[in-house]
């Protein structure tokens, strides 16, 4: 039997000066991003938590470190019990700052990119650095989403840790299982991964691949099969015994968490294709020419292309650069092991659609499927001097990155946007003069948007913390009248206006049907620019809302007006 090849040394220098680049490259686009907040552009950090994200705030407000995750276990999610832990870590900042949440989501990009670009660089063997410093450039910009919620930032961490878990284990076999730690911190890694989101289970598909083909040309197939059998073992043992307690302690297995097999043939091309391409890409796309001329996008296009240009123009400084040499084998190994759970779930689930839960990964799946397939055809491609041919993947992959600025940059218009139409919203309630012996008030939101792109509702009816995070009273309700159905919360989806002596059904947070008395509640509308309270309300002006009016006459408000 032949011993394994000998050990993989990296070149420290050089990867120190890719790391060094990136942390660059990423505080310079934000010291751009302030400059154009300054100069009075809807850009910048001045973002605030919204939708989904004010459950977590809720939480923080409500609890202090371990009871941050008692409460998020018993009133939000019974899966991914790590997920809290991050959350208590930042609390401070979140708590105390409105922008504090878009900082520790802008703090996620630089730390995707570091990680994809060292992963990719010990997998390729050091011989790949080029195409390991495009994927990670990319992925330091690919930070835009269908979600205008920050919420998914720990997701993005628990994708990290799983790159991190196969980095760990590649350099175990790299130093031919003779380095102590490396295993261990790889299992680590993978337990905190998939505890803080189980979908991030893959990572032992791409160990499996490694264990099998790293050293396919100096061991024997018997020998790697069985190396990679016991070490493939670790991993299982952990998952399985962590769903073991999770199934135990969760609350709506049956409901949530059944896999429906007969679902697959129906959803399973759609979770596949929204991974190559997913629609909330043609959504921004459309977003970019509704807020901006085409001589603007043009503009930044230029800007961020000849960005990257200069980037990469600092990375051949630096000796980053060897050609258009890439571990397409291993990308793909990778490519799958973040995919194939998501789509797994995407396509046995009537709860998560096809879609919905490979947000969480695009901003390293798709730049690392885009780069490869870029590097993949210049290798293909019939030139001698392969070398050469370089500085075209480069154009290709900054035409690549200047989407992604461009694409990015909108989304972070956006979230101003909705974040200014927030604040509006917060002094207008504020303004509201409240009776001192009222010992609960409801504010009930008629939204009248005319934006097409629906920016002005920031409220979402499953979240019922928007008056004690939004306003800072812990016993003000604010809910909007929905413009849509839904059948999942029939019952507590319609506003339904009885008589004065039957108050109002469904005021309250989704789930409390209770007749809410009208002397309690202030029904409010917004334009976007303003916030008022109507003195007079008719059956009209709910029309094309879900509402149920079983009145027969209008609601009085006149005592209620500012």
């Amino acid at each position: 039997m032949n011993k394994p090849s000998g050990i993989i040394a990296p070149d420290p220098l050089s990867t120190s000066r890719g790391i060094s680049l990136l942390i660059i490259t990423w505080l310079i686009y934000l010291a751009i991003l302030g400059i154009l907040q300054l100069c009075g552009f809807q850009l910048g950090f001045n973002v605030w938590p919204m939708g989904e994200d004010r459950d977590w705030i809720g939480f923080i407000y409500d609890g202090h470190g371990a009871k941050i995750a008692h409460l998020f276990w018993h009133y939000l999610d019974d899966r991914n019990p790590f997920s809290p832990w991050w959350w208590i870590v930042v609390s401070p900042i979140v708590k105390h700052f409105e922008w504090g949440l878009y900082a520790v989501r802008k703090c996620i990009d630089p730390y995707l990119a570091i990680i994809t670009f060292i992963l990719l660089d010990r997998i390729g063997r050091f011989k790949c650095r080029t195409f390991a410093f495009c994927v990670a450039l990319v992925v330091l910009f690919w930070n835009f989403s269908a979600y205008y919620e920050q919420i998914m930032w720990n997701f993005l961490g628990a994708l990290g840790l799983t790159l991190l878990s196969i980095f760990f284990y590649c350099r175990y076999l790299d130093n031919n299982r003779l380095s102590k730690y490396d295993l261990p911190l790889s299992m680590l890694f993978y337990f905190i991964a998939i505890a803080t989101y189980t979908l991030q289970c893959g990572a032992i598909i791409a160990i499996g691949f490694l264990g099998l083909f790293r050293h396919a040309d100096s061991e024997t197939f018997k020998t790697r099969f069985k190396s990679t059998t016991k070490d493939v073992s670790f991993f299982l043992i952990l998952f399985i015994l962590f769903n073991c307690i999770w199934y135990t302690v969760n609350r709506n297995g049956a409901t949530f968490y059944a896999l429906h097999w007969s679902t697959v043939s129906s959803q399973f091309l759609d979770s596949v294709r929204l991974f190559f391409f997913h629609s909330a890409y043609k959504s921004l796309f459309n977003f970019s020419l509704h807020d901006w001329s085409s001589w603007t996008i043009a503009g930044i296009f230029v800007v961020a292309f000849l960005g990257f240009i200069f980037v990469f123009y600092q990375a051949a400084k630096r000796n980053l650069f060897d050609g258009i040499q890439a571990p397409i084998g291993w990308a793909i190994a990778i490519l799958l092991a973040i995919a194939l759970p998501t789509i797994l779930v995407e396509s046995t689930t009537t709860i998560w659609s096809p879609g919905s839960r490979s947000l969480m990964v695009q901003q390293i799946w798709q730049p690392l499927l885009y780069i490869s397939i870029i590097f993949f055809v210049a290798n293909l491609l019939p030139i001698k001097n392969k070398q050469g041919f370089q500085k075209w993947n480069l154009g290709i992959a900054a035409l690549l990155g200047a989407c992604a600025v461009t694409g990015g940059l909108n989304y972070n218009h956006r979230l101003v946007l909705r974040t200014h139409y927030e604040a509006v919203l917060t002094e207008g309630l504020q303004k509201i003069a409240i009776p001192s012996d009222t010992d609960r008030h409801y504010f009930l939101l008629k939204i009248v948007d005319p934006t097409p792109t629906h920016d002005i509702n920031t409220i979402c009816l499953v979240i019922p913390n928007y008056g004690k995070t939004m306003l800072h009273r812990k016993n003000a309700i604010v809910r909007a009248i929905a413009t849509y159905p839904d059948k999942a919360f029939t019952k507590y989806w319609k506003v339904g206006f009885g008589p004065d002596n039957k108050g109002i059904v469904n005021a309250a947070p989704l789930g409390n049907d209770k007749p809410v008395a009208y002397k309690d509640v202030w029904i409010v509308f917004f334009d976007g620019e303003k916030v008022w309270v109507p003195k007079t309300i008719n059956k009209s002006d709910f029309d094309g809302l879900q509402v149920a009016w079983q009145r027969k006459k209008p609601i009085d408000q006149s005592g209620k007006q500012q």
